[in-house]
């Protein structure tokens, strides 16, 4: 809002200009949700950061050799390629993560440039990478401590009993671990979300507290998958885990159409609020020095 002085008539009058206040609103909104083709173009480079994670874990792999070369895997079997035979445990989960999440940001902040507020645009996906990165890691390490607990009480329990003892008394024995898994899958959830908060509020300032929302329950699959595996080696359960890299793709997407923050985009309205003071001070400087103009030619007259 920008002020000027009619001095005729002592007047002072205002003109609007909220394009000022709110940089760039009509661009790009706070919070602004991208085009379709937009929104490809993050999954895309999503998909490709998982991408390059598989084949990272397929090269390293010391159970088993694999290649890379395109023309060995298309002659490859499915049931012969890394993505069947591997089993999802807590370095895979961790990998994929990362591969989607850095994909992600690098393709959001490439796509996503519409701002002239670039900084803060960086920053709010950054933070979104840290909460997702959280969200990811902290429960798959609780889930498979736990499971490895719930083994060790299974096991026990399976020494108690006796060979010929029905299956269903053997199912039961299982029970521990189901709950081990479910508690470890909870604590993990909420302690990833602190502490990816915390993270972010110590390494960008921020003090919005970013919930767990529910497109985050979609990254919670893989902890999920991994407990069922402890659970059962069933063709079932080993068929639903290989899809597991999918739903890894859902962090790197939610990052990289995270836009401004809300605390963010705050920020650049202070600077304006001050030049509307001074402005303010300088009416109110002129205004008087008016008035006493006025009362000297009464004087002198």
């Amino acid at each position: 809002m920008s002020l000027s002085v009619n001095t005729s008539s002592n007047r002072v009058t205002t003109k609007q200009n909220f394009g000022t206040l709110y940089p760039n609103t009509k661009k790009k909104p706070v919070d602004s949700r991208l085009s379709k083709s937009e929104r490809t173009g993050v999954a895309v480079s999503s998909m490709l950061g998982v991408a390059a994670s598989l084949a990272i874990l397929a090269k390293t792999a010391t159970w088993k050799k694999f290649s890379l070369n395109p023309k060995r895997i298309m002659n490859t079997k499915i049931k012969d390629t890394y993505l069947y035979q591997v089993k999802f445990e807590e370095k895979e989960i961790v990998s994929m993560a990362a591969g989607s999440i850095l994909g992600g940001l690098v393709g959001g902040i490439i796509i996503d440039d519409r701002s002239n507020n670039s900084k803060a645009e960086v920053k709010s996906k950054v933070g979104e990478a840290i909460i997702q990165f959280g969200n990811a890691c902290v429960p798959i390490l609780t889930v498979g401590q736990c499971a490895r607990l719930g083994e060790v009480a299974e096991g026990k329990i399976l020494s108690k009993i006796s060979e010929n003892s029905s299956k269903c008394i053997k199912h039961l024995a299982k029970l521990p671990k189901l709950a081990l898994i479910l508690a470890g899958l909870s604590a993990g959830m909420l302690i990833g979300n602190k502490a990816a908060n915390y993270m972010k509020k110590v390494l960008l300032g921020c003090d919005e507290d970013r919930k767990i929302k529910a497109s985050d329950m979609l990254m919670h699959w893989d902890d999920l998958c991994v407990g069922a595996s402890f659970l059962s080696d069933g063709p079932i359960v080993q068929g639903v885990a290989r899809l597991v890299p999918l739903a890894m793709l859902m962090a790197g997407y939610q990052v990289g159409c995270k836009g401004l923050d809300h605390k963010v985009s705050k920020i650049p309205q202070k600077p304006v609020e001050k030049n509307m003071q001074d402005n303010v001070a300088e009416v109110k400087s002129v205004d008087k020095s008016t008035s006493e103009d006025i009362k000297d030619i009464n004087i002198k007259s």
